[in-house]
């Protein structure tokens, strides 16, 4: 009898201790369903691990990652000695509608915002200052104005400044921020061009698009 009874309070307490393992395992595991991604106003870059929230979606025509539009502009980046190793991650175009071509000078697009990247190795020391001033000597036709430095919504530091070109009256600003990782570095930049009539509504989304902007938050 005691050797039945034995049995039976092991067999007891082995449930007790499956069940409460099964408990912990099920209390403790977690679903990531962050979408990743363009979705709604919020863009969220999980390799990179960045995110834009507040994206003027209701008035501007968004595109993100892969969409042809992207790998358009990236391709023809390529061409420009200045930039043969940018990437585009998201751009947006205004006035809302669906462009076939960004690259079309008949498709109507009246202002562009852009988020790309190129990475360098950890050995380059130019700061985001270093890159704006490299862009300035690269593009002399442009009227530079406004520089200074600019902080993410989680407090990064980068540099920004405006610009106008000349001949075409074409009014932009553009962004740079450095993020180090490993053995590279990893140069962001931000950007908005406008036609003058335009200028304003271009200005106001570039400075909402830093506003929103935040590093190693998801």
């Amino acid at each position: 009898m005691k050797r039945i009874y034995w049995v039976l309070v092991s067999v007891f307490l082995f449930s007790c201790g499956q069940q409460n393992v099964t408990k912990d395992i099920l209390e403790t595991k977690e679903v990531d369903d962050t979408p990743y991604g363009l979705a709604g106003n919020t863009y969220r870059n999980k390799n990179l691990v960045f995110k834009i929230t507040n994206l003027p979606v209701d008035s501007w025509s968004i595109y993100a990652d892969n969409h042809p539009l992207i790998s358009e502009l990236t391709l023809d980046y390529a061409k420009d000695t200045n930039t043969n190793q940018f990437v585009v991650l998201l751009l947006a175009s205004y006035p809302k509608k669906e462009y076939q071509s960004r690259l079309d000078e008949s498709n109507g697009i009246l202002a562009d915002l852009e988020i790309g990247m190129e990475t360098q190795t950890k050995t380059d020391k130019r700061s985001a200052e270093d890159f704006s001033n490299g862009f300035m000597q690269s593009y002399p036709e442009n009227e530079y104005y406004e520089k200074e430095g600019v902080r993410t919504k989680d407090s990064y530091s980068g540099y920004k400044f405006y610009y106008t070109h000349r001949a075409s009256g074409i009014k932009g600003g553009i962004a740079y921020f450095i993020r180090s990782s490993r053995n590279t570095k990893r140069v962001y930049r931000l950007l908005y061009r406008a036609k003058s009539e335009e200028a304003d509504i271009g200005r106001e989304a570039f400075e909402n698009m830093l506003e929103n902007l935040e590093f190693n938050t998801l």
